[in-house]
């Protein structure tokens, strides 16, 4: 089963705001500055 990038970025998210509690803009904003490099 190949998981699609846009999936792996929503678990990575699901993860962030897991272990934090929320979802720190700073991470959140790098994170998706990283998805788009990868598009």
């Amino acid at each position: 089963v190949k998981i699609s990038s846009f999936h792996a970025f929503e678990i990575v998210l699901l993860d962030v705001g897991t272990t934090h509690g929320v979802y720190p803009l700073p991470v959140l904003k790098s994170w998706t500055l990283i998805y788009l490099r990868i598009h």
